[in-house]
């Protein structure tokens, strides 16, 4: 195991994006949600869990997150680059946007059926209350967001069209 701690780092984060990276959205309200890599020693959770969180979607869930859960995510908040939340039969993701100018804004994309307004808009808030309890967002007038509605029949896969 030491071997690896010898590569570069780059390296190592290219391993810990292969490693730890998901199929499905991470669903924080579970116990057992961060990877076992995590919890090899101390150097492997500070390095891995960052590239857990940016390469893996976060699940949204409308019933909330407990505090105790949601103290192991904290940490690595800023590092998430992606929230996914299902309401009926639309799912919303929220991501990040890359642009340097927009550093701190989020897109919202929808799939599914589009003329389901209001799941949408409550899978929308759903992310919005998550995002907000992590400290990802501030008040609502600071925050600016938009929406891209994609094309019905689109497929969607780890939150790419």
């Amino acid at each position: 195991m030491a071997r690896i701690l010898t590569l570069p780092g780059e390296l190592r984060n290219r391993i810990y994006s292969f490693a730890t990276y998901e199929d499905t959205p991470i669903d924080i309200c579970c116990k057992s949600h961060q990877p076992a890599l995590s919890f090899v020693n101390k150097q492997f959770r500070e390095e891995c869990l960052p590239v857990f969180y940016s390469v893996n979607s976060v699940m949204a869930k409308r019933w909330g997150v407990s505090s105790a859960r949601l103290e192991r995510v904290l940490k690595y908040a800023k590092h998430i680059q992606a929230v996914e939340a299902v309401s009926g039969d639309e799912l919303v993701i929220a991501m990040r946007t890359s642009k340097e100018d927009e550093a701190h804004r989020w897109v919202y994309q929808h799939y599914g059926d589009h003329t389901m307004f209001m799941t949408r808009n409550v899978a929308i808030r759903t992310i919005d209350n998550l995002l907000r309890l992590l400290g990802i967002l501030g008040t609502e007038k600071d925050d600016q967001f938009w929406t891209v509605p994609l094309p019905a029949g689109v497929m969607c896969s780890r939150g790419q069209p």
